[in-house]
C-alpha cells in the first residue's frame, strides 16, 4: 500500500514528513530497530537479538509496498528519521479481516513532540479506508506514556497478558491487549 509524502507541521516549530517506507529504507530501518530496542524495554526483541538482513529488510518492505492493505510508514522529522508506524491485517482468513494490528516505534530523542499521534492518526486513517473496522495493539503495561497516546486515540482496553514478555535479566512485564473501532 503506499501513502504520498505528507508534511504536518509540530508545535514545536519543526515538520513531520511522513511517508510509506520502501526498499531502499532497508538499512535505516534496520538501525532503527537496533537502536530503538536498546534504548527502551517496551518493544518485542532485545537489542542483540539478531534481525533482518538488508536484503531480507528489502523484501519485507517491497512485500509491505505491495500489498493491498499493509502499510509501514516512516516518520522524518525536518529531514531525520524519527520512527515507523504501520498495520497489517491479523491474519488471512475472513473471520478475521476485518481486524488489523497497529504498532508505532520511535527514536527515544522524538517522544513527546506529538510524532507518534501523528503518524498513528495516519496509519488508523489509511487501516479505515483500507476496509478495516478493528485496530488492536499490545502495549507493556508500565509504558504509561504509550498507554495515554492510545487512550487518547480512543483504544481501550481489553484484557491483561500477564508475564507476556521475560527480559534478559528474568524479570517480566505484564502486556495490555487494546483496541479501536474504526
Amino acid at each position: 500500500m503506499h501513502y504520498p509524502e505528507t508534511a504536518i507541521p509540530l508545535r514545536d516549530g519543526t515538520t513531520l514528513t511522513i511517508r510509506s517506507a520502501a526498499p531502499g529504507d532497508a538499512e535505516a530501518m534496520l538501525a532503527c530497530l537496533q537502536e530503538t530496542t536498546a534504548e527502551t524495554p517496551y518493544l518485542l526483541r532485545e537489542p542483540e537479538e539478531p534481525g533482518f538482513t538488508p536484503e531480507a529488510e528489502r523484501q519485507f518492505l517491497q512485500g509491505r509496498a505491495d500489498a493491498p492493505r499493509d502499510l509501514m510508514l516512516l516518520g522524518f522529522c525536518d529531514g531525520e528519521l524519527a520512527g515507523s508506524c504501520s498495520f497489517s491485517p491479523v491474519g488471512p482468513f475472513q473471520r478475521v479481516g476485518h481486524r488489523c494490528e497497529v504498532s508505532v516505534a520511535l527514536y527515544q530523542k522524538f517522544w513527546g513532540k506529538g510524532i507518534g499521534t501523528r503518524m498513528m492518526t495516519a496509519v488508523l486513517e489509511q487501516a479505515k479506508a483500507a476496509g478495516f473496522e478493528q485496530a488492536e495493539l499490545t502495549v507493556v503495561a508500565d509504558n504509561q506514556a504509550a498507554v495515554a497516546l492510545y487512550e487518547k486515540l480512543g483504544f481501550v482496553r481489553c484484557g491483561t497478558l500477564p508475564r507476556n514478555m521475560k527480559y534478559a535479566d528474568g524479570h517480566y512485564a505484564d502486556v495490555y491487549w487494546m483496541i479501536k473501532y474504526l
